[in-house]
């Protein structure tokens, strides 16, 4: 398996034998900061480094919904709203321009998306793809929302998903 950390100054990859978390433990455990990661549960070993923020990718939210918007039309206004929050991001060119923008459209947005879930949880069918793409997204909430307080964060790990393809060529 490959695993990939990065952040603006390069990437690191490595060949593991094992998705384990404690590949991930081996490798960050001097590590202090903002991790952003997808909900695999092996990246739940991070909550026990106290000097480790976890943030999570809304593009692996949106394919969520994505996935599933063939059959659940509802989904199209949350896609929209995330859409709208990697529109946002895009058009900052600068750190401070982003801080603002994030304060004042994209903390809204994010707080529709939170009412969103929560109007449409009840109404999901139990065990349904709705339901599962809801419930996914809420119990990564808390680290979906660190973007809006830390401007070095990004929304997703994109790019980092990216790079990888760099070593698959």
């Amino acid at each position: 398996y490959m695993w990939i950390m990065s952040n603006r100054l390069g990437s690191y990859y490595c060949f593991e034998p094992t998705r384990s978390g404690s590949v991930i433990e081996e490798k960050i455990k001097n590590f202090e900061g903002v991790t952003v990661t997808d909900g695999y549960a092996a990246y739940n070993r991070l909550k026990m480094y106290e000097k480790i923020e976890q943030a999570f990718c809304w593009a692996h939210v949106r394919r969520k919904f994505t996935d599933i918007e063939s059959n659940y039309s509802e989904v199209k206004e949350i896609l929209d709203d995330i859409d709208e929050l990697f529109e946002i991001e895009g058009r900052a060119v600068a750190f401070e321009e982003l801080k603002i923008l994030r304060e004042l459209e994209s903390k809204p947005i994010v707080d529709k998306i939170r009412t969103w879930l929560f109007e449409n949880h009840p109404k999901a069918r139990r065990e349904s793809a709705l339901r599962n793409a809801i419930e996914y997204t809420l119990k990564l909430w808390t680290g979906l929302i660190v973007f809006l307080k830390n401007v070095d964060v990004p929304m997703s790990n994109n790019e980092a998903e990216r790079t990888i393809r760099h070593s698959v060529v």
